[in-house]
């Protein structure tokens, strides 16, 4: 029997060695990495400057930290100054990253408006006081507000999209027109991008009726 049992050992020996023999190893080494373009504010106010400062650094911070969490190969964030005059400083954030594999990167964009005297974040209800989920989809499905993709291009909501938010993401332009920003899938396909849904101050008004 320790016969058999060293010959059977002898012949798994041999076996395995056979299989190394034949075996490719290679060794994987993957970085993975993180960088960032933001601005630096300077204002006259310099404590209004601090204040704004101190959000875009935190928000950097915790886009690095997604990033870092998650093990993207890459993370990249850009910004775009869109408007700014004595009282607003209007900036769009996008974050994009890539996974190992993954057959398309994805991306992630989002529009801050601050006031510049106080360094605070001006909320969208400042610009359209009376806008809420109700009124955006009665004013979309009328035709009222459009939806426009990444190639401002209008385009229509249909299944299996939905409008089921406010977006908060936005920006403003030199007539305090809001930009409202939804991300890619929200309201439409991967190669429509980031949608939009552009509201006047005229249409703003609108909203009360």
């Amino acid at each position: 029997m320790k016969r058999i049992l060293g010959i059977c050992i002898c012949l798994l020996l041999l076996a395995s060695n056979a299989f190394a023999a034949d075996a490719t190893i290679e060794n994987k080494k993957v970085t993975y990495s993180f960088k960032a373009n933001y601005p630096l504010v300077n204002l006259e106010d310099q404590q209004a400057a601090t204040e704004i400062n101190r959000f875009i650094a935190k928000k950097i911070q915790a886009y690095r930290k997604v990033s870092n969490n998650h093990n993207y190969l890459e993370g990249i964030v850009d910004y775009e100054v869109k408007y700014e005059d004595k009282d607003y400083l209007s900036i769009v954030f996008t974050y994009w990253w890539y996974y190992q594999n993954a057959a398309h990167g994805m991306y992630n964009t989002s529009g801050i408006v601050f006031d510049k005297n106080s360094g605070k974040l001006v909320n969208l209800k400042h610009f359209v006081p009376e806008l809420n989920v109700k009124n955006l989809i009665k004013k979309v499905n009328s035709g009222e507000l459009v939806i426009r993709n990444s190639r401002n291009e209008e385009i229509q909501l249909s299944e299996p999209w939905k409008i089921d938010r406010v977006s908060h993401s936005y920006y403003i332009d030199e007539d305090k027109t809001v930009y409202l920003i939804y991300q890619p899938y929200e309201l439409a396909s991967y190669a429509d991008g980031n949608t939009y849904i552009k509201i006047t101050q005229d249409e703003a008004h609108k909203l009360k009726d």
